[in-house]
């Protein structure tokens, strides 16, 4: 089925769906590659997702639009977003206290060496 959809998407988008199948492959090797490691390293999760998802925005946006005008406008505000919501995750986050653990054996397990 992946196979199928990958070849789909060339038919039918011509260089824009090769470039879109290659900005795919980008964005799992990101994923693969620095933000599973960087998370399980102990690495903020909110920055590094937000580091990914700046990185995966830029290299798709300019494989499938180029290098124009439009492009670099589009980047722009992606990108402002993305910031925005990453800090204001982060901020509500902190101020919350939020740790991701839900009952109390998952909090045990957390402080146990």
């Amino acid at each position: 089925m992946i196979t199928a959809f990958l070849l789909m998407l060339i038919a039918i988008g011509g260089r824009k769906g090769l470039n879109s199948v290659i900005s795919l492959i980008v964005t799992g090797l990101l994923i693969y590659y620095v933000l599973l490691p960087l998370i399980l390293g102990g690495h903020n999760p909110i920055w590094v997702s937000l580091l990914v998802s700046v990185l995966s925005t830029v290299i798709t946006f300019l494989l499938i639009s180029g290098n124009n005008r439009k492009t670099y406008s589009a980047l722009i505000g992606t990108v402002g977003g993305l910031l925005v919501g990453g800090v204001f995750a982060y901020a509500i986050g902190s101020m919350s206290s939020l740790t991701g653990l839900s009952s109390e054996d998952a909090q045990l397990l957390a402080y146990l060496p």
